[in-house]
């Protein structure tokens, strides 16, 4: 049997797609709609469509629905291909109350209540991007409103996929390299790019040239039966300079909202040189404040539910936030076993990678890791030995949990009995080290042991817990262990 084609499985990407869609935010939802029963918007169209700007799904519902859903007596004129601009400016009340006349389940199968942290950050990047265009669009003599849609729609096929793919799209942000693209990582997979998934729709909305090479349409201009070239019209000319002009003010955008997620672009000090630049040159050196005040009062109702989707930082500090979070990036890579974790304990110690910084050694993570981090694990009791190279031993520096003195004693390396020790014998293992015991009411406990530092070790991590106490379910202690020295390691700058 032969393999789908290209076209094949972008047509059932499609349809899959459209029955699920995005999920609306319900509150956004509810206040339009009750703006529509009152006649807010009667005299006002323009409010309605910056209302929809506060829900990417919604608007781009909205436009699905007026460009899907017509008439058959205006068919004719509906086919007439025009920007979502001007197809929202044209569409009148009614139309938008029939549409909107829906509950959230209505719309889309999903729902914001299981919204992931990249998901929102697809919905953040969105609206970023299509802010940018925006404000951007008037020094290139465009349309805010284009300039914001197009935005939005060449962000449509990545929303989209994050939604109905989840697993696939996590997947190819986590292995995201310098040299790739997140399109190429998707295709990989999926055997199309979320362009074309995106460009799918607008072609089927019949949206204008200038949108659809904004978007990546690519335009043959020879006869493919007699090999002569075509008539380029005036007007195909104009579309396609149009598309270009747009495509740039979009890439820019594109790139400012990259900057702003270093945990998952290798290329975001790259990407903010490049927005840097084209926003100054165009707004002045206050644009991007003006850009990120817009965009978060565009997600003034997702940050409730995502507070990922808050807090851009302040342009003069965000070329050294993104150096510190690459820093982090390249350390959470080496901590292998952290993908064989459960999902909530990855979250938790990724949160706190983004606080190292380079050649520091803050207090504040270590304490956060032994006192908030460790004890979620199920490890409930332990101590941090430092070796004391004039003492020959290892000293507890740092108390876990309820250790009892008893616990926390000196332990020397070189004595007769060390061999016998588990955290001096762990010491000099690279390995990890695990005893089963009997505590002094007679319940199990078990103890793991491991050296900090690989090339040369300056500590030990001991830990114990008792079967069955972790918080993070299918947890293995050894892995969860192994996880929690290696990061107690990177904590202390030690390789």
């Amino acid at each position: 049997m032969a393999s789908p084609s290209l076209d094949d499985k972008l047509q059932r990407a499609m349809e899959h797609v459209s029955t699920a869609w995005l999920p609306p935010h319900e509150e956004v939802l509810c206040k339009i709609q009750s703006r529509l029963a009152s006649g807010v918007y009667d005299s006002a169209k323009g409010k309605l469509t910056e209302d929809l700007k506060e829900d990417f799904a919604l608007y781009m519902y909205c436009l699905r629905e007026l460009t899907e859903q017509v008439d058959e007596a205006k068919q004719e004129q509906e086919a007439i291909k025009r920007s979502p601009s001007e197809i929202f400016e044209t569409a009148d009340i009614e139309k938008f109350k029939t549409i909107l006349d829906k509950s959230r389940s209505q719309i889309s199968t999903h729902s914001l209540d299981e919204m992931s942290e990249l998901q929102a950050l697809r919905f953040r990047e969105s609206m970023l991007s299509a802010a940018t265009a925006e404000a951007l669009s008037s020094s290139v003599d465009v349309n805010p409103e284009t300039g914001f849609s197009c935005g939005l729609l060449r962000q449509l096929g990545l929303t989209l996929i994050s939604w109905n793919y989840p697993r696939v799209y996590k997947r190819a942000v986590e292995t995201l390299q310098e040299n790739t693209s997140l399109d190429a990582g998707l295709k990989r997979t999926l055997g199309f790019t979320p362009t074309l998934l995106g460009l799918g729709f607008a072609r089927k909305w019949n949206l204008s040239d200038d949108i659809l090479s904004a978007m990546g349409e690519k335009k043959t201009i020879v006869s493919h039966s007699s090999g002569a070239f075509k008539a380029v019209t005036d007007s195909t000319l104009s579309s396609e300079s149009a598309g270009a002009t747009l495509a740039k003010i979009c890439e820019v955008g594109e790139a400012l909202a990259r900057a702003n997620n270093p945990e998952h672009y290798p290329s975001a000090l790259s990407d903010w040189e490049t927005a840097k630049e084209a926003i100054v040159n165009s707004l002045g050196p206050d644009g991007i404040q003006t850009i990120y005040d817009k965009t978060q009062e565009r997600l003034t109702f997702y940050a409730a539910r995502a507070p990922e989707v808050q807090g851009f930082a302040e342009a003069k500090d965000i070329k050294e936030r993104i150096v510190d979070s690459q820093y982090a990036v390249r350390l959470l890579e080496k901590n292998h076993y952290l993908k064989s974790c459960p999902e909530e304990f990855q979250r938790e110690i990724k949160a706190l990678y983004q606080k190292f910084r380079p050649n520091k050694i803050l207090k504040s993570n270590i304490e956060y890791l032994v006192k908030t981090i460790v004890p979620m694990t199920g490890f409930n009791t332990g101590a941090l030995f430092m070796y004391e190279p004039e003492a020959r031993a290892l000293s507890p520096a740092v108390k876990i949990g309820e250790a009892t003195q008893k616990k926390l004693r000196t332990v020397r390396i070189h004595s007769h009995l060390a061999q016998f020790d588990l955290i001096a014998s762990a010491y000099s293992l690279k390995s990890p080290l695990r005893e089963e015991s009997i505590g002094d009411n007679g319940e199990p406990y078990t103890l793991y042991a491991g050296a900090i530092g690989t090339v040369t070790p300056i500590g030990v991590l001991y830990l114990e817990c008792k079967p069955g106490e972790s918080e993070f379910p299918g947890g293995d202690p050894m892995i969860l262990f192994k996880v929690l020295r290696h990061c107690v390691g990177d904590c202390l700058n030690v390789s």
